[in-house]
């Protein structure tokens, strides 16, 4: 008897992997941004603003990475 095709979420299974220095990423953007904003003329705002977006940028990242891992560990079948 053959088995079906089973799909395989190449993306989610990426998340899954590599989630985790994905978000740190994702979340050093705004602050890199603001940094380079101030240091070529830029107003100051621009890193504050960097400042309180990365923390938040962390914790959604990294729920959303969570997220992925629950519904890989019980939706995919291995």
């Amino acid at each position: 008897m053959d088995m079906p095709d089973l799909p395989t979420y190449p993306a989610l299974g990426f998340l899954v992997k590599h989630g985790k220095w994905l978000s740190l990423l994702v979340a050093a953007l705004p602050l890199l941004g603001g940094l380079a904003a101030v240091l070529s003329g830029g107003p100051l705002l621009l890193l504050a603003a960097g400042l309180v977006l990365a923390p938040l940028l962390l914790l959604f990242m990294l729920t959303y990475v969570e997220m992925a891992r629950v519904i890989s560990d019980t939706m995919i079948p291995r």
